[in-house]
Protein backbone atom coordinates (compact mmCIF):
# COMPACT_ATOMS: atom_id res chain seq x y z
CA UNK A 1 0.00 0.00 0.00
CA UNK A 2 2.82 2.22 0.84
CA UNK A 3 4.57 1.93 -2.19
CA UNK A 4 1.24 2.79 -4.37
CA UNK A 5 0.91 5.70 -2.17
CA UNK A 6 3.90 6.57 -3.51
CA UNK A 7 3.45 6.72 -7.15
CA UNK A 8 0.20 8.47 -6.77
CA UNK A 9 2.20 11.61 -5.29
CA UNK A 10 4.91 11.55 -8.08
CA UNK A 11 4.19 14.73 -10.19
CA UNK A 12 4.43 13.30 -13.54
CA UNK A 13 4.11 16.04 -16.41
CA UNK A 14 1.61 14.91 -18.98
CA UNK A 15 3.69 16.41 -22.06
CA UNK A 16 6.78 14.39 -21.03
CA UNK A 17 4.74 11.27 -20.85
CA UNK A 18 3.13 11.64 -24.45
CA UNK A 19 6.78 12.76 -26.03
CA UNK A 20 8.41 9.14 -24.64
CA UNK A 21 5.15 7.50 -25.80
CA UNK A 22 6.23 8.98 -29.41
CA UNK A 23 9.69 8.30 -29.00
CA UNK A 24 9.27 4.80 -28.01
CA UNK A 25 7.11 4.31 -30.73
CA UNK A 26 9.26 6.26 -33.20
CA UNK A 27 12.24 4.01 -32.33
CA UNK A 28 10.38 0.67 -32.85
CA UNK A 29 9.37 2.30 -36.13
CA UNK A 30 12.42 3.67 -37.19
CA UNK A 31 14.55 0.14 -35.90
CA UNK A 32 12.05 -1.88 -38.57
CA UNK A 33 12.39 0.70 -41.66
CA UNK A 34 16.48 1.10 -41.48
CA UNK A 35 16.49 -2.92 -40.91
CA UNK A 36 14.37 -4.75 -43.28
CA UNK A 37 12.97 -1.70 -45.49
CA UNK A 38 15.42 1.09 -46.40
CA UNK A 39 17.43 1.47 -49.57
CA UNK A 40 20.44 1.22 -47.08
CA UNK A 41 19.80 -1.55 -44.96
CA UNK A 42 21.62 -4.43 -47.13
CA UNK A 43 24.34 -1.66 -47.19
CA UNK A 44 24.97 -1.65 -43.66
CA UNK A 45 24.62 -5.55 -42.95
CA UNK A 46 27.26 -6.00 -45.33
CA UNK A 47 29.48 -3.44 -43.38
CA UNK A 48 28.41 -5.85 -40.07
CA UNK A 49 29.65 -8.73 -42.05
CA UNK A 50 33.01 -7.61 -43.32
CA UNK A 51 33.41 -5.86 -39.82
CA UNK A 52 32.09 -9.34 -38.48
CA UNK A 53 35.09 -11.07 -40.03
CA UNK A 54 37.76 -8.63 -39.59
CA UNK A 55 37.88 -6.94 -42.92
CA UNK A 56 38.00 -3.52 -43.76
CA UNK A 57 35.18 -0.96 -44.62
CA UNK A 58 35.33 2.41 -45.15
CA UNK A 59 33.19 3.58 -42.57
CA UNK A 60 33.56 5.92 -39.34
CA UNK A 61 35.14 4.11 -36.27
CA UNK A 62 31.95 4.59 -34.49
CA UNK A 63 30.02 2.28 -36.63
CA UNK A 64 32.87 -0.21 -36.25
CA UNK A 65 32.84 0.05 -32.61
CA UNK A 66 28.76 -0.75 -32.03
CA UNK A 67 28.96 -3.53 -34.81
CA UNK A 68 31.77 -5.54 -33.00
CA UNK A 69 29.57 -5.30 -29.60
CA UNK A 70 26.32 -6.58 -31.44
CA UNK A 71 28.73 -8.83 -33.02
CA UNK A 72 29.67 -10.20 -30.00
CA UNK A 73 26.82 -9.86 -27.40
CA UNK A 74 24.07 -10.84 -29.77
CA UNK A 75 25.46 -12.29 -32.97
CA UNK A 76 23.35 -9.97 -35.03
CA UNK A 77 23.19 -6.93 -36.82
CA UNK A 78 19.39 -6.08 -35.37
CA UNK A 79 20.83 -4.47 -32.67
CA UNK A 80 22.94 -1.99 -34.53
CA UNK A 81 19.74 -0.80 -36.17
CA UNK A 82 18.13 -0.27 -32.49
CA UNK A 83 20.81 1.09 -31.12
CA UNK A 84 21.18 3.87 -33.80
CA UNK A 85 17.56 4.61 -34.07
CA UNK A 86 17.16 4.70 -30.02
CA UNK A 87 19.79 7.31 -29.71
CA UNK A 88 18.82 9.22 -32.47
CA UNK A 89 15.22 9.44 -31.94
CA UNK A 90 15.19 10.36 -28.06
CA UNK A 91 17.63 12.74 -28.38
CA UNK A 92 15.72 14.60 -30.81
CA UNK A 93 12.65 13.83 -29.11
CA UNK A 94 14.50 15.57 -26.16
CA UNK A 95 15.81 18.69 -27.83
CA UNK A 96 11.92 19.25 -29.83
CA UNK A 97 10.82 19.31 -25.75
CA UNK A 98 13.45 21.53 -24.63
CA UNK A 99 13.50 23.94 -27.71
CA UNK A 100 10.61 23.92 -29.39
CA UNK A 101 7.53 26.25 -28.40
CA UNK A 102 5.22 24.44 -30.35
CA UNK A 103 6.46 20.47 -29.97
CA UNK A 104 3.73 18.44 -31.52
CA UNK A 105 4.05 20.28 -34.53
CA UNK A 106 8.13 19.81 -34.22
CA UNK A 107 6.92 16.32 -34.41
CA UNK A 108 5.04 16.09 -37.17
CA UNK A 109 8.18 18.47 -39.23
CA UNK A 110 10.44 15.58 -37.78
CA UNK A 111 8.47 12.60 -38.83
CA UNK A 112 7.57 13.92 -42.56
CA UNK A 113 10.96 13.98 -43.86
CA UNK A 114 13.89 13.58 -41.24
CA UNK A 115 12.52 11.12 -39.32
CA UNK A 116 12.40 8.92 -42.90
CA UNK A 117 15.25 9.85 -44.66
CA UNK A 118 18.00 9.77 -41.19
CA UNK A 119 16.70 7.61 -38.88
CA UNK A 120 14.82 5.12 -40.86
CA UNK A 121 17.55 5.02 -43.59
CA UNK A 122 20.61 6.86 -43.27
CA UNK A 123 21.16 5.52 -39.75
CA UNK A 124 24.46 7.01 -39.23
CA UNK A 125 24.02 10.91 -40.43
CA UNK A 126 21.00 10.08 -38.26
CA UNK A 127 22.45 9.32 -34.69
CA UNK A 128 24.97 12.48 -35.75
CA UNK A 129 22.82 14.89 -37.13
CA UNK A 130 21.20 14.75 -32.75
CA UNK A 131 24.64 15.01 -31.27
CA UNK A 132 25.40 18.08 -33.97
CA UNK A 133 22.24 19.77 -32.91
CA UNK A 134 23.37 19.25 -28.89
CA UNK A 135 26.76 20.86 -30.10
CA UNK A 136 24.91 23.83 -31.67
CA UNK A 137 22.83 24.32 -28.87
CA UNK A 138 25.95 24.52 -26.19
CA UNK A 139 27.39 26.88 -28.33
CA UNK A 140 24.34 29.35 -28.43
CA UNK A 141 24.00 29.32 -24.83
CA UNK A 142 28.51 29.86 -24.79
CA UNK A 143 29.30 26.50 -23.05
CA UNK A 144 31.79 26.35 -25.61
CA UNK A 145 33.43 23.05 -23.46
CA UNK A 146 30.20 21.59 -24.18
CA UNK A 147 29.90 22.89 -27.59
CA UNK A 148 33.56 21.48 -28.60
CA UNK A 149 32.99 18.57 -27.22
CA UNK A 150 29.73 17.38 -28.52
CA UNK A 151 31.49 18.54 -31.72
CA UNK A 152 34.00 16.00 -31.49
CA UNK A 153 31.11 13.14 -31.01
CA UNK A 154 29.02 14.35 -33.82
CA UNK A 155 32.28 14.20 -35.80
CA UNK A 156 33.14 10.43 -34.46
CA UNK A 157 29.70 9.25 -35.43
CA UNK A 158 29.38 11.06 -39.26
CA UNK A 159 32.75 12.91 -40.79
CA UNK A 160 30.27 15.13 -42.62
CA UNK A 161 29.26 16.64 -38.91
CA UNK A 162 33.02 18.47 -39.25
CA UNK A 163 31.09 21.65 -40.18
CA UNK A 164 30.16 22.29 -37.17
CA UNK A 165 33.47 23.60 -36.12
CA UNK A 166 32.66 26.10 -38.24
CA UNK A 167 29.15 27.64 -36.80
CA UNK A 168 30.69 30.40 -35.28
CA UNK A 169 31.42 31.80 -38.44
CA UNK A 170 27.93 30.72 -39.97
CA UNK A 171 25.70 32.26 -37.47
CA UNK A 172 25.91 35.64 -35.60
CA UNK A 173 24.70 36.43 -32.45
CA UNK A 174 22.75 39.78 -32.73
CA UNK A 175 19.59 39.02 -34.04
CA UNK A 176 19.33 41.95 -36.93
CA UNK A 177 22.75 40.94 -38.29
CA UNK A 178 21.33 37.51 -38.04
CA UNK A 179 18.20 38.39 -40.66
CA UNK A 180 20.40 40.28 -43.16
CA UNK A 181 22.47 36.93 -43.12
CA UNK A 182 19.86 34.90 -43.15
CA UNK A 183 18.58 36.38 -46.24
CA UNK A 184 21.85 36.58 -48.17
CA UNK A 185 22.00 32.56 -47.86
CA UNK A 186 18.43 32.53 -49.07
CA UNK A 187 19.14 34.68 -52.07
CA UNK A 188 22.57 33.18 -52.58
CA UNK A 189 20.77 29.72 -52.73
CA UNK A 190 17.90 31.32 -54.77
CA UNK A 191 20.53 32.44 -57.35
CA UNK A 192 22.67 29.10 -57.43
CA UNK A 193 20.23 27.33 -58.27
CA UNK A 194 18.85 29.33 -61.41
CA UNK A 195 22.67 29.22 -62.85
CA UNK A 196 23.44 25.83 -61.73
CA UNK A 197 24.99 25.24 -65.12
CA UNK A 198 27.69 27.88 -64.26
CA UNK A 199 28.90 25.78 -61.29
CA UNK A 200 30.74 22.63 -63.17
CA UNK A 201 33.85 24.21 -61.84
CA UNK A 202 33.30 23.52 -58.19
CA UNK A 203 32.56 19.42 -59.51
CA UNK A 204 36.86 20.00 -60.30
CA UNK A 205 37.42 21.32 -57.04
CA UNK A 206 35.93 18.73 -55.32
CA UNK A 207 38.00 16.34 -57.07
CA UNK A 208 41.22 18.12 -56.72
CA UNK A 209 40.25 18.19 -52.76
CA UNK A 210 39.45 14.14 -52.61
CA UNK A 211 43.44 14.14 -52.61
CA UNK A 212 44.20 15.09 -49.73
CA UNK A 213 40.65 14.42 -47.76
CA UNK A 214 42.37 11.08 -45.01
CA UNK A 215 39.13 9.73 -44.63
CA UNK A 216 38.40 8.82 -48.46
CA UNK A 217 35.24 10.07 -48.27
CA UNK A 218 34.99 12.63 -50.89
CA UNK A 219 36.03 10.02 -53.45
CA UNK A 220 33.28 7.73 -52.53
CA UNK A 221 30.47 10.58 -53.21
CA UNK A 222 32.31 11.54 -56.03
CA UNK A 223 31.93 7.62 -57.39
CA UNK A 224 28.22 7.34 -56.67
CA UNK A 225 27.93 10.50 -58.32
CA UNK A 226 29.52 9.16 -61.57
CA UNK A 227 27.91 5.75 -61.12
CA UNK A 228 24.73 7.59 -61.11
CA UNK A 229 23.62 7.75 -57.47
CA UNK A 230 21.27 11.04 -57.24
CA UNK A 231 22.56 12.50 -60.69
CA UNK A 232 19.22 13.10 -61.79
CA UNK A 233 18.58 15.93 -58.95
CA UNK A 234 15.87 18.57 -59.03
CA UNK A 235 16.85 21.79 -57.75
CA UNK A 236 13.71 22.75 -57.44
CA UNK A 237 12.00 20.06 -56.04
CA UNK A 238 14.32 20.29 -52.92
CA UNK A 239 14.33 24.08 -52.76
CA UNK A 240 10.71 25.16 -53.34
CA UNK A 241 8.99 23.03 -50.33
CA UNK A 242 11.59 25.19 -47.65
CA UNK A 243 10.41 28.76 -49.64
CA UNK A 244 6.99 28.24 -48.71
CA UNK A 245 8.56 28.19 -44.99
CA UNK A 246 11.60 30.49 -45.35
CA UNK A 247 9.46 33.46 -47.68
CA UNK A 248 6.60 34.02 -44.84
CA UNK A 249 8.84 33.47 -42.00
CA UNK A 250 11.03 36.16 -42.81
CA UNK A 251 8.13 38.24 -42.17
CA UNK A 252 7.36 37.48 -38.67
CA UNK A 253 11.37 37.19 -37.82
CA UNK A 254 11.28 39.89 -35.33
CA UNK A 255 8.69 38.70 -33.46
CA UNK A 256 9.67 35.41 -33.32
CA UNK A 257 12.71 36.89 -32.21
CA UNK A 258 10.81 38.13 -29.33
CA UNK A 259 9.43 34.95 -28.42
CA UNK A 260 12.30 32.69 -28.85
CA UNK A 261 15.89 33.69 -28.42
CA UNK A 262 16.97 30.72 -30.33
CA UNK A 263 14.79 31.80 -33.64
CA UNK A 264 17.40 33.62 -35.47
CA UNK A 265 20.17 30.75 -34.99
CA UNK A 266 17.26 28.49 -36.57
CA UNK A 267 16.70 30.64 -39.66
CA UNK A 268 20.37 31.40 -40.36
CA UNK A 269 21.32 28.02 -39.83
CA UNK A 270 18.46 26.50 -42.51
CA UNK A 271 19.01 28.99 -45.10
CA UNK A 272 22.44 28.18 -44.85
CA UNK A 273 21.47 24.27 -45.55
CA UNK A 274 20.22 25.74 -48.22
CA UNK A 275 22.75 27.64 -49.59
CA UNK A 276 24.59 24.49 -49.05
CA UNK A 277 22.85 22.22 -51.02
CA UNK A 278 23.11 24.58 -53.86
CA UNK A 279 27.07 25.14 -54.14
CA UNK A 280 27.31 21.82 -53.94
CA UNK A 281 24.81 20.68 -56.59
CA UNK A 282 27.08 19.25 -59.21
CA UNK A 283 27.72 16.62 -56.53
CA UNK A 284 24.50 15.38 -55.26
CA UNK A 285 25.82 12.99 -52.70
CA UNK A 286 27.95 15.60 -51.56
CA UNK A 287 25.37 18.33 -51.17
CA UNK A 288 22.64 16.18 -49.69
CA UNK A 289 25.21 14.88 -46.77
CA UNK A 290 26.14 18.43 -45.86
CA UNK A 291 23.12 20.29 -46.41
CA UNK A 292 20.94 17.20 -44.24
CA UNK A 293 22.72 17.88 -41.38
CA UNK A 294 21.87 21.52 -41.25
CA UNK A 295 18.48 21.35 -42.35
CA UNK A 296 17.67 19.10 -39.44
CA UNK A 297 16.83 22.71 -37.68
CA UNK A 298 13.19 22.59 -39.73
CA UNK A 299 12.08 20.60 -37.05
CA UNK A 300 12.07 23.43 -34.66
CA UNK A 301 12.10 26.43 -37.22
CA UNK A 302 9.03 25.42 -39.08
CA UNK A 303 6.23 25.59 -36.62
CA UNK A 304 6.78 29.08 -36.27
CA UNK A 305 4.39 29.63 -39.22
CA UNK A 306 1.57 29.53 -36.87
CA UNK A 307 2.47 32.96 -35.92
CA UNK A 308 1.42 33.80 -39.67
CA UNK A 309 -2.15 33.09 -38.70
CA UNK A 310 -4.88 34.49 -36.20
CA UNK A 311 -6.30 31.30 -35.70
CA UNK A 312 -3.43 28.30 -35.33
CA UNK A 313 -5.90 25.65 -36.99
CA UNK A 314 -4.39 27.18 -40.55
CA UNK A 315 -0.79 26.90 -38.77
CA UNK A 316 -1.41 23.29 -38.28
CA UNK A 317 -2.80 22.86 -41.50
CA UNK A 318 0.30 24.29 -42.96
CA UNK A 319 2.39 21.77 -41.09
CA UNK A 320 -0.48 18.96 -41.93
CA UNK A 321 0.07 19.97 -45.52
CA UNK A 322 3.79 19.97 -45.73
CA UNK A 323 4.03 16.63 -44.19
CA UNK A 324 1.69 14.99 -46.85
CA UNK A 325 3.79 16.64 -49.76
CA UNK A 326 7.69 15.62 -47.90
CA UNK A 327 5.98 12.28 -46.79
CA UNK A 328 4.91 11.04 -50.38
CA UNK A 329 7.84 12.84 -51.66
CA UNK A 330 10.40 11.01 -49.95
CA UNK A 331 8.62 7.26 -50.06
CA UNK A 332 7.27 7.43 -53.73
CA UNK A 333 9.04 9.91 -55.50
CA UNK A 334 12.76 8.89 -54.18
CA UNK A 335 11.39 5.76 -53.07
CA UNK A 336 13.73 5.45 -49.97
CA UNK A 337 11.54 2.24 -49.16
CA UNK A 338 10.95 -1.16 -50.81
CA UNK A 339 7.66 -2.10 -48.75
Amino acid sequence: MFYFEKIKKINLNPRAVYLLFIALILTAVASVLSSSYSMDSMQYKNYFSLIAFGDYVNVEASFYIVSFISYLLFNSVIPVFVFYALVSVFVKIFIINKYSPYPFLSIIVFCSYYFLVQEGNMIRIGIASSFFMLACFSYFNKNYLSYFSLSLIAVFLHYSCFVVLFLPLIVSRSVRLGFYRSLFFLISCILLAIFSSALNFIHDILVLLSTYDPTGKLVHYINLAENGVFTNINLANRILPYLCFLIPLFFVYFKACNLNRYYSYYMQIVCFGLFVFSALSPLPVLAYRFSEVFLIFCILLFPFVTLLFEKKIFGFLYIFAYFLFSSLYIVVYLGYYDF
